[in-house]
């Protein structure tokens, strides 16, 4: 989602007319007090504290126009990082579709081949990916002590001792070393 666009497009521009506004107002506010000091006598020394108050001020707005700027920037950079990153991760996903695909229906089979209930085969599969019993538990709505018994049921029906076993045995050939993928060809 593009920063800009949400906030209405450029998002410094409203900031940077406001302070546009702002010096405009200020400058005409302390040339009019100025020039009302100069006709009225007001001695020079105060007349130079105010001149160099505005001036002060006018670098202060040009700096900070200078910082919404260099802000507006990075923001455009980052969208662009953002942007290529996504792309990169779409193009990751689309180049591995077939074997996730693949992946998925050779873990189905295998569990199928240990006869698991559907309740076994996605509390094997939560597991799997990393999901702790806890949280499987209120994923599914139900306590640990249920998941525990489903996930040694699968290792029983497995032949496996646990999750670890498990994990190899269904990934162990796909995440070979490249020294035996070359051994392989």
């Amino acid at each position: 989602m593009n920063v800009l666009r949400v906030l209405g497009g450029r998002p410094s521009l409203r900031l940077e007319v406001q302070l546009a506004l702002l010096t405009f107002l200020m400058t005409v506010t302390v040339s009019a007090d100025l020039i009302e000091d100069v006709l009225a006598g007001v001695p020079f020394f105060h007349i130079s504290i105010e001149l160099g108050l505005i001036l002060a001020a006018i670098a202060t707005l040009c700096s900070m126009f200078r910082q919404v700027r260099t802000l507006e920037s990075a923001v455009q950079n980052s969208e662009l990082s953002l942007a290529s990153a996504s792309e990169e991760t779409e193009k990751w996903k689309s180049n591995s579709r077939h074997y996730i695909e693949g992946l998925s229906r050779a873990v189905d089979l295998q569990m199928d081949t240990w006869n698991l209930t559907a309740n076994e085969k996605e509390v094997a599969l939560l597991l799997m990916k990393g999901v702790e019993l806890k949280e499987i538990a209120r994923m599914r709505a139900t306590n640990s002590a249920s998941i525990r018994r489903q996930a040694e049921e699968v290792y029983r029906k497995a032949g496996l001792s646990g999750h670890a076993e498990t994990s190899a045995f269904l990934f162990e050939d796909m995440l070979a070393s490249s020294a035996v993928l070359e051994q392989s060809k």
